[in-house]
């Protein structure tokens, strides 16, 4: 990791070392049709309290990704899902790259410590692509079959929603996540309750408080 990254002081609640805050209302969809609707009481359920979580740029000058996980897919019945389209809620401008995948963990990389990942510096595929027992998949067409447990155990391996944000000199944001499956021959959505956003490098979004160093 970067040693300048530092995490966005918002925290109302801190969940894991990731600092969140309460700010998500309503949101519009960018270049979303609200024609074709499809059930939202499906089996795969990503719903959190709402908040927020950010990145500082890192040191180094340029351009820059930052990566957002921490979202286990898993059901809520036996079965399998199958993602079929991913769409991003009130993005702060529909030019800049916005991408989601899915990272896998096997049962061996998490009893040797690998976890769930709420924000990183860089990309899936540079952080985690090469990891023993990792791997980053195209979110359309993975299919999900692990059944969620109450509490959340991830020593048994585990799927992971990860959002990956481009950050040019005006950083970059967006609202929530909206995915849609299928299970069971019927279609569904379900929509993360987390802005996501990487930083401007001048500390002028409202979100980035300036940076004392």
């Amino acid at each position: 990791m970067d040693g300048a990254r530092r995490r966005i002081p918002l925290g109302f609640l801190s969940l894991t070392g990731a600092l969140v805050v309460s700010v998500l209302s309503g949101c519009a969809a960018i270049g979303v049709s609200d024609d074709n609707v499809s059930a939202t009481d499906g089996p795969l359920d990503l719903s959190l309290a709402s908040g927020g979580n950010g990145l500082y740029p890192p040191g180094v000058k340029g351009d820059w990704h930052g990566t957002f996980g921490g979202f286990r897919l898993c059901l809520t019945e036996p079965g399998t899902a199958t993602l079929t389209r991913v769409e991003f809620l009130g993005q702060r401008d529909p030019n800049d790259e916005v991408r989601a995948v899915v990272r896998r963990v096997s049962k061996a990389a998490a009893e040797a410590g690998a976890t769930p990942v709420f924000s990183e510096v860089g990309t899936p595929e540079d952080e985690f692509g090469s990891q023993p027992g990792q791997s980053i998949e195209p979110l359309k067409g993975a299919e999900i079959a692990d059944v969620c447990k109450n509490p959340p155990d991830v020593t048994a391996g585990f799927s992971e929603l990860m959002t990956v944000l481009f950050a040019d000199a005006d950083g970059n944001s967006i609202d929530a996540v909206r995915l849609s499956y299928t299970f069971n021959d019927e279609s569904y959505l379900t929509t993360t309750r987390w802005e996501n956003f990487v930083c401007d490098r001048a500390r002028k979004n409202e979100q980035c408080s300036p940076n004392e160093t």
